[in-house]
């Protein structure tokens, strides 16, 4: 209502993610628009690297607010339960992150008996938080609803690949370039999945391989020098 004149007089809409112009387009229709999206410096992830895991069973991990719903983080907790209990998975899940319902969150964990298995870190910032996300092996978002998030650029700058859902908008990214895995469905068995063949990797030496072509991602489709000059191409045209 309040948004259509805007939105029909503009040249054109910037969108930093797909699921952004869908989304404009059932409210909206056919509108003109540009996909551009953020970026990320790899050398402002510049910090001492401090080894917290001994590197025998895989780690995956979690970074940003504890909002169960948006984030998918009842899909992380049960399809990471399908992991362990389906599939024999010996892996860890580290979570960065406060909110509200991070208790409800902590009691879903003992529901399904995980706790064990699991390390609430809560708020986390600047190196510290780096640091941390540096010794995971795998950065997990299966959020129901982003439109890019930092965190899976930051991670796959450091060399942790991500498992993303759709929902994202990195995982078209994610698959072109081989830099971790998006999945089919964001459902907790989809997500068990997942987990397996990162054990895999873990265990064979791909996720060494997986890890550089997240970096590489980055430098590749995510630089703001090339982001900046489309951008400016996008107002000049």
């Amino acid at each position: 209502l309040f948004e259509k004149y805007l939105v029909r007089n503009a040249k054109r809409l910037h969108f930093i993610g797909a699921s952004e112009a869908d989304g404009a387009e059932k409210v909206f229709g056919k509108v003109p628009f540009e996909l551009i999206p953020n970026g990320q410096k790899i050398e402002e992830l510049d910090f001492m690297h401090q080894r917290l895991k001994t590197g025998r069973i895989p780690v995956f991990g979690f970074v940003g607010r504890i909002d169960i719903k948006t984030k998918g983080l009842d899909i992380l907790l049960q399809g990471f339960a399908e992991y362990v209990e389906k599939h024999g998975g010996n892996g860890q899940l580290w979570l960065i992150g406060d909110g509200d319902e991070l208790p409800k969150l902590m009691e879903m964990a003992q529901s399904l008996n995980i706790s064990s298995k699991l390390k609430f870190l809560g708020s986390k910032y600047g190196d510290e938080k780096l640091n941390i996300m540096a010794n995971m092996d795998y950065l997990c978002l299966t959020s129901r609803n982003e439109g890019l998030p930092g965190v899976v650029l930051e991670a796959s700058a450091l060399k942790v690949p991500c498992i993303v859902s759709s929902e994202t908008n990195m995982g078209d990214y994610i698959t072109q370039d081989h830099a971790g895995l998006c999945l089919s469905e964001n459902s907790p068995s989809k997500l068990a999945l997942a987990f397996q063949t990162a054990g895999i990797w873990h265990h064979n030496g791909e996720l060494k391989r997986v890890g550089n072509n997240a970096q590489k991602m980055v430098k590749k489709h995510f630089d703001w020098s090339a982001i900046s000059q489309k951008l400016m191409n996008a107002y000049a045209a």
